[in-house]
């Protein structure tokens, strides 16, 4: 944790600025493979998946070929959540080829959400869902 700020308020600024340092320090996933340790920190030591927020501030637009057990949606998500925590305002739908799916990725930014540290952000800064979740 030593490149965050102790001061939570620059600690805020820096994961604000810097979408890898929040994915890094912030997102944790769930693996449903791993019946032992399902809840994981993100993957940071993964380079396609820092060159994929490199991208994602880089341009409007990119396309990702992937493949399973790669872990391009959970980063996609988190830096849906990213948005969605840092800028009011902002809207996003996530769509795949059946509604079921769809929710289960909405499901997963959820997961993020009440996954973040509180010692790292406070709960009083993470925006609250409405009805209990995302719509």
């Amino acid at each position: 944790m030593s490149e965050l700020s102790l001061d939570p308020l620059e600690r805020y600024v820096q994961l604000r600025d810097d979408r890898w340092l929040f994915l890094k320090h912030c997102i944790f996933t769930k693996d449903e493979v791993d019946a032992d340790t399902p809840i994981k920190a993100y993957p940071s030591h993964f380079l396609y998946a820092k060159f994929i927020v490199l991208m994602w501030d880089k341009h409007k637009k990119i396309a990702i070929p992937k493949s399973r057990r790669m872990t391009v949606s959970w980063t996609c998500l988190a830096l849906i959540v990213h948005d969605i925590i840092f800028f009011k305002g902002r809207s996003w739908a996530v769509t795949s080829k059946k509604e079921e799916n769809a929710k289960e990725l909405i499901s997963r930014c959820e997961f993020m959400i009440q996954h973040i540290p509180p010692d790292i952000i406070s709960p009083d800064l993470i925006p609250k869902m409405k009805r209990g979740g995302m719509q």
